[in-house]
């Protein structure tokens, strides 16, 4: 089988790092993910989910994982981070 240190990613994700390194990251990433704070942001992402939903031309096929769900999360964390959305492009393009 893959063990985690067969993996050229191991360590660099939260799902894929050891205490005590996960624990250190983990309470820096808790500390800004609050329900005050996912609160405030809400409004922005369920606006941002509604364009990209929006942009969706009837009848036409689209991948659903590539142009909806992957770029949800990558808006909540800009979003979260206080990039612009003028911006946000260069990380999708990355």
């Amino acid at each position: 089988g893959t063990l985690l240190q067969d993996l050229s990613i191991a360590g660099q994700l939260l799902n894929m790092m050891d205490d005590p390194r996960h624990a250190a990251v983990r309470r820096l990433v808790s500390s800004g993910l609050t329900p005050r704070m996912l609160h405030r942001v809400e409004d922005d992402l369920r606006d941002r989910a509604r364009r990209l939903l929006d942009a969706v031309v009837p009848g036409r096929p689209f991948d659903f994982v590539t142009e909806i769900a992957a770029e949800v999360p990558m808006q909540m964390i800009c979003i979260l981070l206080g990039v612009p959305e003028s911006e946000r492009h260069w990380l999708f393009e990355a």
